[in-house]
């Protein structure tokens, strides 16, 4: 057994039982999360506009803290922005993430250095699940992976610098895995998608790429492009020990035909980060089912959508904040 498969099966067993005591664990490690959160964010300007410091439970913070949406914490983040510092949290973040779904058009999330840390190990815990339940350990230093993902270039909102998730993690690849990590940060930078694709099947058809990740659009532009340049027939004509991947950000469903007529068979994980925190994985290869991850920094707050509503207009009638504050 060579010496880095050796390591990668003591990690991978070392992970499992980290993953098992978690899964024993989940509202113990809930209650410290929150704890952790009120703690750090009582002395910021949000915390003290709620007198946060006095919630000791759950039950105490939801009537001291009203519903908000994204429209109601804009001003804090603006002040984020201009560079002043304990607004919503402790100090400040790293970067915005920025995001846009069906309201407020782009949003700018607030990435601190431990969010980010989260996001990152998330997918590390991930893959040594993956390499213990299907007993693969043979990664080399020459095995390559790739995420085909958001541009890595920042662009600032005022004094914070902000991009995609995806492009913001890949600025933040551990040091171990640089070196066959697809696509170069070079590449990745490349703004017009079509000449983006063209150069990562240049730079990648040649390598011995084991694991792909991305959005399945994403993913099938780039196979499709790869099969025109190589002229194979599938995927795994180019890349023979191609084993898994990686998708998220849209359902695999409508995709998973041609998906598979592109690559031929291989295993899949789904996974669920947002710009919030990474939420969920699919912790079981035989399984399709997702793990919410309740010891990855997030605490999670269930309420019904009438209730949302009805209180969303409440505060949205009695609440204002004052952008001067």
């Amino acid at each position: 057994m060579g010496v880095s498969r050796f390591l990668l099966k003591i990690l991978a067993k070392k992970n499992q039982k980290k993953h098992s005591l978690g899964l024993k664990n989940a509202l113990k490690n809930q209650n410290l999360i929150f704890k952790n959160i009120i703690t750090k964010g009582q002395s910021s300007l949000f915390g003290e506009m709620h007198q946060i410091k006095k919630c000791q439970n759950y039950d105490q913070f939801t009537k001291t803290v009203p519903i908000g949406d994204y429209e109601s914490m804009f001003p804090y983040i603006e002040k984020i922005s201009r560079g002043e510092k304990n607004i919503l949290t402790k100090g400040s973040p790293l970067y915005f993430a920025i995001t846009s779904g069906t309201t407020s058009g782009t949003k700018y999330i607030p990435l601190t250095g431990e969010m980010l840390h989260f996001q990152i190990e998330s997918i590390k815990e991930l893959l040594l699940l993956y390499a213990y339940q299907t007993n693969s350990y043979d990664l080399s230093y020459k095995s390559g992976m790739m995420f085909i993902q958001g541009s890595p270039t920042l662009s600032y909102y005022n004094k914070i610098p902000f991009a995609k998730l995806s492009g913001i993690t890949a600025r933040h690849v551990p040091l171990f895995l640089q070196r066959n990590r697809y696509p170069s940060m070079t590449t990745n930078k490349i703004e017009n998608w079509d000449d983006k694709i063209n150069a990562i099947v240049k730079e990648t058809h040649t390598k011995d790429m084991r694991l792909i990740g991305g959005i399945p659009a994403w993913v099938i532009n780039y196979f499709e492009a790869l099969l025109r340049f190589t002229k194979k027939a599938t995927v795994k004509n180019v890349f023979p020990r191609m084993s898994l991947y990686i998708h998220g950000g849209a359902s695999f469903t409508p995709y998973k035909k041609t998906f598979l007529n592109l690559c031929g068979d291989i295993d899949t994980l789904e996974v669920y980060p947002a710009s919030e925190g990474f939420f969920a994985y699919q912790d079981d290869v035989k399984e399709k089912n997702l793990l919410l991850l309740t010891n990855h920094g997030v605490f999670y707050e269930f309420i019904s959508l009438v209730d949302f509503r009805q209180k969303k207009k409440f505060v949205e009638k009695n609440l204002h904040i004052s952008q001067n504050y």
